[in-house]
């Protein structure tokens, strides 16, 4: 399992695995049902777990910059803090990676961005 903690490394990995030509399987929060996380066929895991940052959060723009590792949890909790409201209902948000954050439907406005 690879852990990488910026963006530097992450591209460090994929070049490797591209220039060897190993695919790769990532996992975040391990809160899918489906087994997408899962390496079945000798993939490279690697998980987002240590990108872990906020980056940035506008409170008057509504906007917030996270990394994938970042959990739902902890994007709700930056987002009470600054006053704003993050509207997310996974039962495992604890664990649940932002980056598992689907696009807004058009009439829903979205707090936070991600990076």
């Amino acid at each position: 399992m690879l852990k990488p903690a910026s963006t530097a490394e992450v591209s460090a990995v994929l070049r490797i695995c591209h220039d060897t030509g190993n695919a790769i399987v990532t996992q975040g929060g391990n809160t899918g049902l489906v087994g997408g996380q899962i390496p079945f066929n000798g993939e490279v895991l690697l998980t987002t777990k240590r990108l872990n940052k906020l980056r940035g959060l506008d409170q008057g723009g509504m906007t917030m910059t996270v990394e994938a590792g970042v959990t739902l949890a902890e994007v709700q909790r930056a987002a009470e803090e600054a006053h704003l409201l993050f509207p997310s209902a996974w039962p495992r948000k604890a664990a649940a990676p932002s980056a598992a954050i689907s696009p807004p439907m058009p009439a829903a406005p979205m707090c936070c961005a991600m990076a």
